[in-house]
């Protein structure tokens, strides 16, 4: 993931790049407003972190100019201007999430992690195909091989998940947190029960190449 930080503050920016750099985000940094448009302009990224007080145009002013110019690119204003009029102004400039400083740099990474996330499902559409599956996520059917498949909540959750991040590994910590809202009384028992109900009614009967393929200690993936 590509992220630009425009921010004026050198500790600051420096903070943040590091917060975003540990979840993977290549970023770079401008330190006023109009670099920072210019490079909105030029370059594709996946997010913008921006601050409201920059020097040579305002943080809003940016967000403003670049979302005249069609640029649709994420964007979080992370400012200490943290008044209930300021939140208001930064989503009326078509801010995306609004952070008010200070802000400890594990939440940021919570932040941009949650944006992403909607960013992606808004983005995928109502139906996801792989593996002889299709899932509508506004009906909430789901049919393999033509033939419609029941699924109580919690299952249509985790399907949902495996097959968005189809390829990728889903570790355990993050079923439960996303399919059970990360509820302690979910084990690890409870999930491998609700993987194997998931199995049975799609018909994941071939050991030797599942649909869904565990990793012990890893979690589980759609390939």
């Amino acid at each position: 993931m590509r992220a630009l930080i425009i921010e004026d503050d050198s500790a600051q920016a420096a903070l943040s790049l590091a917060a975003l750099n540990r979840i993977d985000c290549l970023c770079e940094v401008a330190d006023n407003g109009e670099d920072g448009l210019e490079l909105l302009k030029t370059k594709c990224f996946d997010l913008a972190i921006i601050d409201v007080v920059l020097p040579r145009m305002d943080g809003l002013s940016v967000i403003r100019q670049a979302r005249e110019a069609g640029i649709d690119t994420p964007i979080i204003v992370l400012s200490a201007k943290g008044s209930p009029d300021d939140f208001v102004d930064g989503y009326a400039a078509n801010a995306d999430m609004y952070i008010a400083k200070p802000c400890v740099m594990e939440v940021l990474q919570g932040h941009v992690k949650a944006l992403m996330r909607r960013i992606v499902r808004m983005s995928a559409g109502d139906v996801i195909c792989h593996a002889g599956i299709s899932l509508n996520r506004r009906t909430k059917q789901v049919v393999k091989d033509g033939c419609d498949i029941p699924l109580s909540v919690y299952e249509f959750n985790l399907l949902e998940l495996l097959l968005s991040n189809h390829g990728t590994f889903i570790t355990y910590e993050r079923i439960k947190k996303e399919v059970w809202s990360g509820r302690p009384s979910v084990t690890v028992h409870n999930l491998q029960q609700s993987v194997e109900g998931l199995r049975f009614k799609l018909g994941d009967r071939d050991k030797s190449n599942p649909i869904i393929y565990n990793k012990r200690g890893v979690g589980y993936v759609i390939r």
